[in-house]
């Protein structure tokens, strides 16, 4: 936590333990890590960031999740969440989706298992590939940016969504998610 995300979450004193974070190792794409008795493999999932990472559980069907699939928004629909252009958390998207996991723990909502777990995972396929249609669909009707941000408000931006992320945070990531796309379909 910073002092930005603090303000956004309503706190104003904290502890700073930012000094006590470190890199114990650096890894990359397929080496196995020992958490205790489970072993995680590495797998590289740029589009929320470049550096986005999740973590594969074989034995436990549960993959470590991060905001590359998306954000849940509620009654199915799960924000996009990419910053490094659509082609490539896309691929990502569909990666992780193959993994056939069982268990998923997210970076917004937790664990999720068994139906919710297979849900979330169809919903992100399908929501990533929607926002793009939408954003394109919007772009041939003359949409500018802020329109198209506003639209992507009002479909994501929902109470369920404002539990686990302030509305500023939304609109810093819509506010880079936006321009990338048009930038994309512009060029295509």
């Amino acid at each position: 936590m910073n002092d930005n995300a603090a303000l956004l979450a309503g706190i104003s004193e904290y502890e700073d333990r930012t000094d006590r974070l470190h890199i114990d190792i650096a890894v990359s794409e397929g080496d196995v890590i020992g958490l205790g008795t489970m072993k995680l493999r590495v797998i590289p999932a740029p589009g929320h960031t470049k550096c986005c990472t999740a973590f594969w559980c074989e034995e436990e069907k549960l993959l470590l999740s991060c905001e590359t699939l998306g954000v849940p928004a509620g009654g199915g629909m799960v924000m996009p969440c990419y910053m490094v252009g659509y082609g490539l958390a896309m691929q990502s998207v569909e990666r992780l989706a193959a993994l056939g996991a069982e268990k998923i723990l997210t970076p917004h909502r937790g664990l999720l298992e068994g139906e919710a777990c297979t849900a979330f995972i169809e919903n992100a396929v399908y929501w990533n590939k929607e926002f793009m249609r939408r954003a394109r669909e919007g772009r041939r009707a003359g949409k500018n940016e802020a329109e198209l941000a506003r639209e992507f408000k009002e479909l994501f931006y929902t109470p369920f969504m404002a539990e686990v992320q302030p509305e500023k945070a939304f609109d810093l990531n819509l506010g880079y998610t936006i321009p990338m796309l048009i930038r994309e379909i512009d060029g295509e």
